[in-house]
């Protein structure tokens, strides 16, 4: 069915093929738009009435007697050639577009609407109404509605001029964007030149003036020499100094970032403690000695918010930062070169060895040369990870003990000799901690007989008493142990692992396969979990369940605790290492250690207890004794 004509639609054919209107008074009189109109006329095929209308009838303007408005006197008509010539006549001014439309309102808002178009969308807005103009010329001629192909001619001519001139206008667009974009990156390039030939002017002026020759060797304790030329020949990435009180280990770092400063002028620094109050207190002065103690005062300026140190002649910047959120150490960009050299102090107060590696892993980034120094007084616990961190092996870091009696006696004064050897005869123990550096206290160390070493090749081939242990896990890893037990030595070495999240048992089967594990070779698993176990089975292992019992785990914990040696590759068993080294004891809320074991992060030590099980386990009645 089709589809209902609006009676305005009707109303407008109406007054523009009988009553002759134009567009633009239907518009008026309908109050549709223009292009509407257009639509229906097209559509509809209006035919134009050839009848005159009133409103086309010129009025004649009344005489001024050869004067225009203005006062100039008007442009004489040849009657020859106008011989229909009337004053006030309209007939030149085509299409009314000269006419005075100063009053109208509808053409102020147009002009002012115009004004705020940028040139080119004007020029573009007029190609595709040429362009629309065109198709609807083209279709009046081939349906014979009266349209000329003069018309279509001149509409062509003025879209072909149109387009030159956008085209023009976008190359000069273009080319004027080029150019300044040109300009502004040679002012930029010029200014980056301009700053770092003042840099190269102000460092060769601080090194006349000043005259620095290098760090003394009279500023260093002798125990230190070697670390100096480490450092020197960039022999190491990390250098970490454990010590005792009065070491010099903190003097000693500070002088050695004030050199490597001195002798490279893109180098920055930052210096890292886990509260930022205790900064200015510590690392801040020591650094401020130390400017002092190369005489290089006068090349240095410090401020205390934000916290910092500068070097005047080359702008290197000395950067503070507590770690309570390490990624804030984000923002320490400097404007030229990189952050070098990064200090932990108070290593041990920092938390955990994930912060310290968060804090390296946005700064340790941009060059080729860092230098990482970090620094503690170790505490007594073996297993703080502070004392854990400087047991595992690191082909990029070298660890450097130093105590009081490394250090010239003059240096430290007569007071601090005599407090160290009061505390000697009171209280030994606390005196090789704080003083010599030891972590001599238990901490509640569940493995008190862990021992740390390497384990060659040569040494497992020789191993005739190989046990392997299995605890299930999915979120939690699986762990897979593998040991060597020397029964008359009471020694357990630990030799192999898997420790993963997420494994299916035919993955971990299959891994567990390629470690060397045959279908003879037994697996003792948590009995916890019977299908696991039968998985492992139909993968062709021998798979079989731990007895455990009630207090097995306690009793078990107990007698790898008795042996007298369980010794561990950091190497070769990363994951069990960490376990053991922080398998603690619980304490009470007093701090006190309590004899409940941990219950977590003990899955490598569960694995461990069911490989060994037959040698501590015995049957009284059916039942372990304990």
């Amino acid at each position: 069915m089709a589809k209902k004509v609006s009676a305005q639609r009707l109303e407008a054919r109406k007054l523009y093929e009988q009553d002759g209107l134009s567009l633009t008074e239907i518009a008026d009189k309908l109050d549709k738009s223009i292009n509407t109109l257009k639509t229906w006329r097209r559509r509809d095929q209006w035919i134009k009435c050839d009848k005159p209308k009133d409103s086309d009838k010129k009025k004649p303007k009344e005489d001024t007697d050869g004067f225009s408005k203005s006062g100039s006197k008007k442009r004489k008509v040849n009657p020859k050639k106008h011989p229909n010539f009337e004053p006030g006549n309209q007939e030149a001014k085509k299409h009314g577009l000269y006419t005075d439309r100063t009053k109208d309102e509808r053409f102020l808002q147009t002009i002012k609407e115009s004004a705020e178009y940028p040139p080119l969308e004007i020029l573009r807005e007029t190609i595709d109404e040429l362009r629309t103009n065109i198709v609807l010329a083209q279709d009046d001629i081939s349906k014979d509605r009266g349209a000329s192909l003069k018309g279509l001619s001149s509409i062509t001519t003025a879209l072909t001029n149109s387009v030159v001139k956008y085209e023009d206008l976008v190359d000069k667009a273009v080319y004027r964007a080029l150019r300044e974009e040109e300009l502004r990156s040679k002012q930029i390039d010029n200014d980056r030149k301009q700053i770092e030939l003042n840099r190269e002017i102000a460092i060769e002026e601080g090194k006349s003036s000043l005259n620095y020759k290098g760090l003394p060797i009279d500023d260093m304790a002798p125990v230190f020499a070697p670390l100096h030329y480490d450092i020197a020949f960039n022999k190491y990435r990390e250098f970490v100094l454990p010590g005792g009180r009065g070491s010099t280990k903190s003097s000693f770092i500070s002088l050695e970032i004030i050199d490597l400063i001195e002798k490279n002028p893109n180098y920055h620094a930052l210096v890292c403690r886990q509260i930022d109050k205790d900064l200015r207190d510590s690392v801040f002065n020591q650094l401020i000695w130390a400017i002092t103690k190369l005489g290089l005062d006068p090349d240095y300026e410090w401020t205390l918010k934000p916290l910092e140190i500068t070097k005047k002649s080359t702008n290197q910047k000395i950067y503070f930062t507590g770690l309570k959120d390490p990624t804030s150490v984000k923002s320490f960009t400097p404007r030229f070169g990189y952050v070098a050299i990064l200090w932990f102090e108070e290593l041990d107060q920092i938390l955990g060895d994930e912060t310290v590696r968060k804090v390296q892993q946005s700064i340790v980034r941009g060059g080729d040369t860092f230098y990482i120094f970090k620094s503690f007084n170790p505490p007594r616990s073996k297993n703080n990870w502070a004392n854990m961190y400087i047991q595992e092996p690191k082909e990029s870091m070298n660890v450097y003990f130093s105590t009081y009696l490394d250090v010239p006696e003059s240096w430290l004064g007569e007071p601090f000799i005599e407090e160290a050897k009061f505390l000697e005869k009171v209280n030994p123990e606390a005196y090789k901690n704080e003083y010599l550096g030891e972590a001599n206290g238990s901490g509640g160390n569940v493995f008190p007989n862990l021992v740390t070493r390497e384990i060659t090749d040569e040494e497992i081939s020789h191993f005739d008493n190989i046990v392997n242990g299995l605890d299930f896990g999915w979120v939690h890893p699986s762990f897979f142990i593998r040991a060597q037990y020397n029964v008359a030595q009471q020694e357990i070495i630990i030799f192999d692992e898997i420790c993963k999240s997420y494994i299916p048992n035919e993955k971990l089967a299959k891994e567990i396969k390629e470690h060397g594990i045959g279908a003879n070779d037994p697996i003792v698993c948590d009995s916890a979990e019977p299908k696991s176990i039968r998985n492992l089975q139909d993968q062709g292992l021998r798979a079989v369940p731990a007895k455990k019992g009630p207090g097995s785990v306690d009793y078990g914990v107990k007698w790898l605790a008795s042996q007298i040696r369980i010794v561990v590759d950091p190497k070769r068993t990363p994951m069990f290492y960490k376990q053991a080294i922080n398998y603690e004891y619980e304490r009470d809320k007093e701090g006190n250690i309590t004899s409940l074991l941990p219950s977590i992060n003990d899955d490598g030590i569960a694995a461990l207890r069911y490989a060994l099980e037959r040698f501590f386990i015995r049957k009284r009645s059916g039942a372990i004794a304990l």
